[in-house]
């Protein structure tokens, strides 16, 4: 996994899935998609310098991901506030179709001390 972008509340990841990383139906392990959409959601949400964890996550796989296609997942904050944030994930493969969305939220405190 390769981080390509990172800013306040942003990041942008990708992966090149290679043959270990498929399942038995010879497509992407939803494993390996949500390691890259929690990677990137981890990076965006503690771009603040503060730290965040998330608390819920719900993925939605709108279809197969292939092995021959390069993975990026886009992570962005929805809404700020001082105390949980929920974050949208995309996903997409090659030609930017949309392999899955991830609804994700943190925790944390971004008060200053």
């Amino acid at each position: 996994m390769e981080l390509v972008e990172l800013k306040a509340g942003f990041a942008k990841m990708t992966i090149f899935p290679t043959p270990h990383m498929l399942n038995t139906h010879g497509t992407v392990h939803g494993g390996i998609i949500f390691s890259l959409a929690d990677y990137a959601f981890a990076a965006a949400s503690n771009s603040y310098g503060k730290t965040a964890v998330g608390v819920t996550n719900t993925i939605h796989y709108m279809s197969p991901a292939l092995a021959d296609h390069q993975l990026t997942a886009i992570a962005e904050e929805v809404k700020f506030s001082l105390v949980s944030d929920p974050y949208l994930m995309m996903t997409y493969a090659q030609q930017w179709r949309r392999w899955f969305i991830v609804k994700m939220k943190i925790s944390s405190n971004k008060r200053k001390m």
